[in-house]
């Protein structure tokens, strides 16, 4: 061990061009012993990891020599890794190091698309370290790998041989930025950049325009960016240059221009493209507006064609997203122009017209060599035959439906960074698996049917809700507009039918008054109360009801599955802004990386994924991708040198929200608003808690140990004191209304450490443990305790005596 490291490394980058030769690829059975995976901390997991007997000495580093590097490409993969490696601490300067070759198979320059060769093998010796791939972007990965393993042993002398064969399992791994609805500059957008390369992402999509505003310029329709938004937006040498910037790093970047809904940023400077003459402004709050294109209009059409024209000379990518999802249409069904055209060319629903309006932009896109990406939503507009890339946002049965229609896919359900789910959750998920599946096995003696009108924005939509057994506790299953929901927790009594169940946006809470053969109340999520009206259709009970029947998700073929590209973790900005919006993404985003790049049989360990965040996280910072800027400089302007550990510690603790519960806190939230909150500053998920969880779960697995008691101890004592240390701030205006919680904080580690001494609380204390409880699972202007469960769980447990 050394207390200073220079690691010095040397690069005799040699591209050797091989005629006819097979590509580097890690083809082959994936291989990760779990005991080489414990001895890891890179993230995402490779391929195939088969440790030698040796080690190489890093003592004597390594060298880069840049000026060897004849592919312009690969060129550029070395000066990022050698500008990483400075930021990491590593000198490069050195030429008496260990010599890292480069081995291009197919040199020059290469299309960014989808089912690239980004295979690498990194084989590491004690005398050399040898990259070789088939094209830069496997050299990049390999580099990135290798940068990860210097980061993991620069306090060691040396690290483990050992030979690496990588590939990803999708080749689509997106990162998807909403820049619209709250402006997310430039430099931000680099830092993302960076940051999904580490992780080996290899999309970025940028949604553009959006109701709040139009966020790129057109130099041919000036109004788009000068009355389309409040005066920032990307000029078109801001996009080339992240584009060059994404290239370098083996990015794609794809637009996305969001249409025929969500376009009041257009209308606003373009209102002839709307439906009837009114004149619109820019949206300063959040949601789905009528502001909507005229769908059938040909001036539309020429407008979007050069428009498309214009956009499609400056991103070079293959695809274009245009979004197509909640088109609010009551605008269409009350144009003149649009139910005339609907009469002349005999289509029956306003789906039909959006279905015409999305074949004609394809063509458009076509026409100017660009292919269509649309969110789920474009699915009910029966455009199979236009062959898009459907993103699924709303549940996998979309997507497997999609595959079925034979289109491909690319996945974000369950990955929306904005709903700010631990890091667990995100792990969870996969393309290829519908955790919606109807898994309920029905009781067929005790059944009833109801049909429900669900009303929201001035459309109803038909559901169907299914009860089985017999109240007062019962199970069932939802169906509202094509999806399908188990509901496990029904009570059905004599003051209502109760349930609630996961959306995908939240929990969905249901409170309905039943009588003998009708149904009426209301779904809650977030701030939104939405009118349900039903009746009873049939039943077990009921003469000549049939037994229903349920849509059961049928098990992927391998063709289809060859349809699933990949996935996006998005992040759309109604509560983000410059300042806040790196935390959100990072390092959440790793764990969407992780399961989009590794074999699905290395991603199923979710206390191993933690363990290696812990030291990614270190990695990232390091690197430059300072996520945790916005909380620092939060506590910061509140403290004094004398405050601020204790006010860290205090706010590292919490987490903010989840899913669009912050609109319980401030519905009347605008885009205007400072983002400079105790919910801004609080992290979607506290690692200091996730911590502290894993060291309870151990003690009260595996009984006491020095080590697990200790460190428990310790994280008690940095707590204990927090309260009285911080006391004074709480009549600051952005703390005053969670002192109670920094009060519980202090007080449950109080009490959790006298329980461990002597397992007792006498009356009074428990009667001040059970209000403390209460306080301490509070949900306080957005934000929550994250390790009081933890402490009341350890508390619970230690006590022998009430």
């Amino acid at each position: 061990m050394r207390s200073t490291v220079t690691l010095f490394f040397t690069l005799f980058a040699s591209i050797l061009v091989h005629q006819g030769c097979t590509p580097s690829t890690a083809s082959g059975k994936a291989s990760l012993s779990e005991d080489i995976r414990r001895q890891l901390e890179v993230v995402p997991l490779p391929f195939s990891v088969q440790q030698k007997s040796q080690s190489l000495n890093i003592t004597s580093g390594i060298y880069v020599v840049p000026a060897l590097v004849d592919d312009q490409h690969a060129q550029a993969g070395v000066e990022v890794f050698i500008d990483r490696l400075k930021m990491l601490g590593v000198s490069t300067s050195d030429p008496q190091a260990i010599p890292v070759s480069l081995d291009i198979q197919e040199p020059g320059t290469i299309r960014l698309t989808n089912g690239m060769d980004e295979s690498y093998r990194l084989d590491m010796g004690p005398e050399k370290i040898e990259i070789s791939a088939s094209n830069y972007l496997g050299i990049n990965h390999g580099l990135t790998t290798l940068a990860q393993l210097l980061f993991q042993f620069r306090n060691e002398d040396s690290m483990p041989a050992m030979s690496i064969k990588d590939q990803p399992r999708y080749s689509w791994r997106g990162l998807m930025i909403d820049v619209s609805r709250h402006w997310i500059p430039k430099e931000i957008v680099l830092k993302c950049l960076d940051a999904m390369s580490l992780v080996k992402m290899n999309v970025l999509h940028l949604h553009l325009t959006d109701d709040q505003g139009f966020r790129i310029e057109s130099r041919r329709f000036t109004n788009l960016h000068n009355l389309g938004s409040d005066g920032n937006y990307f000029t078109q040498a801001d996009m080339s240059e992240i584009i060059r910037y994404a290239s370098k790093r083996g990015i794609r970047v794809i637009p996305e221009f969001d249409i025929p809904g969500h376009t009041t940023s257009w209308l606003t400077a373009y209102p002839r493209l709307g439906c009837g003459s009114e004149q619109f402004e820019l949206q300063k709050t959040y949601g789905i507006f009528p502001n909507v294109l005229n769908p059938v209009s040909d001036e539309t059409f020429v407008f979007l064609d050069q428009l498309f024209e214009e956009m499609a000379n400056l991103f070079p990518d293959e695809y274009i997203h245009i979004g197509a999802d909640e088109v609010l249409v009551p605008c269409w069904a009350e144009d003149e122009q649009v139910q005339k055209f609907m009469e002349e060319n005999e289509l029956i629903s306003l789906e039909q017209v959006h279905s015409y309006f999305i074949l004609r932009v394809q063509q458009l896109l076509k026409n100017h060599g660009k292919k269509v990406i649309a969110w789920d939503d474009a699915l009910r507009s029966q455009i199979a035959n236009g062959q898009p890339i459907i993103q699924t946002w709303r549940d996998h049965e979309r997507s497997f439906e999609a595959t079925r229609m034979g289109m491909q896919t690319i996945l974000s359900k369950g990955w929306y960074l904005d709903h700010k789910l631990p890091l667990s959750e995100l792990y969870k998920i996969d393309p290829e698996y519908n955790p919606n599946a109807i898994t309920t096995k029905p009781d067929s003696n005790n059944w009833q049917i109801w049909d429900l009108e669900v009303s929201f924005r001035g459309q109803v939509n038909d559901g169907r809700l299914v009860l089985f057994g017999l109240p007062p506790q019962q199970t069932g299953i939802i169906q509202i507009m094509g999806n399908s929901s188990e509901i496990s927790n029904v009570r059905n009594t004599s003051e209502g039918l109760t349930f609630n169940f996961d959306i995908g946006a939240g929990q969905l809470n249901a409170r309905l008054d039943m009588t003998e053969d009708s149904l009426a109340g209301s779904f809650k999520i977030a701030l939104f109360n939405v009118p349900v009206e039903g009746h009873l259709e049939g039943g077990s009970e009921i003469s000549g009801s049939s037994f229903p029947d349920f849509k059961v998700s049928e098990p992927l073929s391998q063709q289809q599955k060859s349809m699933i590209l990949g996935g996006e973790a998005c992040m759309w900005s109604e509560w983000v802004d410059e300042k806040n919006i790196l935390s959100r993404i990072w390092p959440s985003a790793g764990a969407v990386a992780e399961k989009l790049w590794s074999p699905s049989d290395h991603t199923s360990d979710i206390e191993d994924l933690y363990r290696r965040m812990d030291a990614f996280r270190g990695f990232l910072l390091q690197s430059g991708i300072d996520y945790q800027g916005n909380q620092n400089d939060f506590v910061k302007n509140l403290s004094d040198s004398m405050t601020f550990s204790s006010l860290s510690n205090f706010v590292v603790s919490l987490e903010e929200v989840k899913y669009y519960d912050r609109w319980n806190y401030d519905a009347d939230h605008t885009i205007d608003d400072a983002m400079n909150t105790i919910a801004d500053a609080a992290s979607p998920e506290s690692f200091t808690s996730v911590r502290f969880g894993r060291l309870v779960d151990q003690l009260l697995r595996d009984g006491p140990s020095l080590d697990v008691t200790g460190q428990i101890r310790l994280q008690l004592s940095q707590w204990m004191p927090v309260y009285r240390a911080i006391e004074h701030l709480f009549d600051k205006e952005q703390l005053k209304s969670v002192e109670v919680l920094a009060l519980a904080l202090s007080d449950l580690a109080k009490i959790s450490s006298h329980v461990m001494d002597s397992r007792t609380l006498t009356q009074k204390e428990m009667n001040y443990y059970r209000d403390l409880k209460s306080n301490a699972l509070r949900k306080i202007d957005g934000v929550f305790l994250a390790p009081a469960p933890h402490m009341i769980r350890l508390i619970d447990s230690y006590m022998t005596e009430l």
